[in-house]
């Protein structure tokens, strides 16, 4: 496997992907069309909301269904995510060993202490439902409903990546030095994908989506933060390359289908119908919100 990988230029791979998906979806989210500003939202903005509570399930059955529904681009787009993974299980060990002794240090041990708080499952949920309880007291719409969606986006990434953690039971590297070392289905080794880097991923897509448009430098802060916790499971030892490239994918697939299906958002019903009156023949347009 080493003398497979040290054919190809493999080093800085992993990280380049992750960074390359970091980009892509700042790109796309500040040219989002469903941006989620104060103005396209309904004042029902609150976490017993029964529309907010309701999402959960229709947001669930989205994902878990999702195929069925995929058109041409979705399905070239969920090849590149497999393609691009199975690409780093043949790099893994090599980018591991490479981290591990030509990159880690003191640096950025202290480096990835600090950004893994950030993709860990506790504090990211405490932290944004204290955030909420702040935001509905100062009565804050915009930050109100990006609090929830995070938080939303997060509980929903997480059954995803913990189902595929149990079935594929993926050793850690730091307990083997082999990326094909699988316990199995009710073993104990949880390494794929990386949960650290789907919450940190599913924060960022929500953020972007809803601060984006008009601020673009957030897709740039919240992406680069993401990229920077799931590099530090890999400073850590703690998931292969591959590990936190699908768990970021993941994450930022619920985030922006969270972000984009919000039941905050007013609903607006634009239509068009044919007109004939007196021989004439028209259309009308019709906006009702």
């Amino acid at each position: 496997m080493r003398a497979l990988a040290a054919g190809f230029p493999w080093l800085m791979f992993a990280p380049a992907l992750v960074l390359a998906c970091a980009a892509l979806g700042a790109v796309d989210s500040a040219r989002a069309q469903d941006s989620v500003h104060s103005e396209t939202l309904t004042d029902d903005i609150h976490i017993g909301s029964q529309d907010y509570l309701i999402s959960y399930g229709e947001n669930a059955w989205r994902i878990f269904t999702g195929p069925a529904r995929y058109d041409r681009a979705d399905w070239i787009n969920l090849g590149l995510v497999a393609g691009l993974t199975g690409a780093l299980f043949l790099a893994d060990e090599t980018v591991a060993d490479f981290w591990q002794e030509d990159v880690r240090g003191s640096f950025s041990d202290s480096l990835a202490d600090g950004l893994e708080n950030f993709g860990d499952s506790g504090n990211i949920l405490l932290g944004w439902l204290g955030a909420y309880a702040g935001f509905e007291a100062l009565d804050m719409k915009q930050e109100k409903a990006a609090a929830l969606m995070s938080l939303e986006s997060v509980l929903l990434t997480a059954p995803v990546i913990e189902g595929l953690k149990r079935v594929s039971g993926r050793v850690r590297p730091n307990r083997t030095d082999d990326p094909f070392d699988f316990d199995g289905l009710g073993g104990d080794s949880k390494s794929f994908p990386s949960g650290h880097a789907g919450n940190s991923f599913a924060t960022a897509a929500v953020l972007s989506e809803v601060y984006g448009t008009r601020n673009p430098w957030v897709p740039w802060l919240s992406y680069a933060t993401a990229t920077g916790v799931a590099l530090s499971q890999i400073n850590d030892n703690k998931h292969w390359a591959s590990d936190v490239f699908l768990g970021g994918a993941i994450g930022l697939f619920v985030g922006k289908m969270v972000a984009r299906h919000s039941p905050f958002l007013v609903e607006h019903d634009i239509s068009l119908r044919s007109l004939d009156v007196n021989g004439g023949q028209g259309i009308v347009f019709a906006f009702s919100y």
